[in-house]
């Protein structure tokens, strides 16, 4: 994949994955999760960044996804368009 492809789906998807998880742990707090029914044994430090990298891998995947399923002519123009920048 082309650099500017890369940056295309990552840098969307660092700031989709931003806003998800401010979000998410306005509503949650990370001293009360459970998992299994047992009490998380990670700091929150440690519940937001691992929340943060799901987050971000997720919308990476779907900010892929979408440039992917572009029609191949519209992403010949893309790539185009790129060789006029410096």
């Amino acid at each position: 994949m082309k650099q500017r492809a890369l940056m295309r789906v990552l840098w969307p998807a660092f700031l989709a994955a931003a806003i998800a998880v401010t979000v998410i742990f306005t509503l949650i707090d990370p001293g009360e999760l459970d998992v299994f029914g047992r009490p998380l044994q990670a700091s929150r430090l440690g519940v937001y960044t691992v929340g943060f990298l799901l987050a971000w891998a997720l919308c990476a995947v779907s900010s892929a996804l979408t440039l992917l399923m572009l029609p191949r002519a519209r992403r010949d123009q893309v790539d185009e368009s790129d060789d006029d920048m410096p």
